[in-house]
């Protein structure tokens, strides 16, 4: 796995969601997947990754 590929998953915005490929965001949503016990094969559980993955993805004024 490329370090630099995975830097760029973790310094994005919320906004740039939307043009990430699924393939460029698989190993976030992966690792949030084995934290929370979800099943990425499951549309339920991989809609669940991918609001928890926007989330964190937000800027909280104060924290950043």
């Amino acid at each position: 796995m490329d370090s630099n590929n995975n830097n760029d998953i973790n310094s994005m915005h919320i906004n740039d969601i939307r043009d990430t490929t699924i393939i460029e965001a698989l190993p976030a949503l992966k690792s949030i997947a084995k934290v929370y016990s979800l099943k990425l094969n499951r549309v339920s559980d991989f809609k669940i990754a991918r609001a928890i993955w926007a989330n964190t993805l937000r800027q909280i004024p104060g924290i950043w």
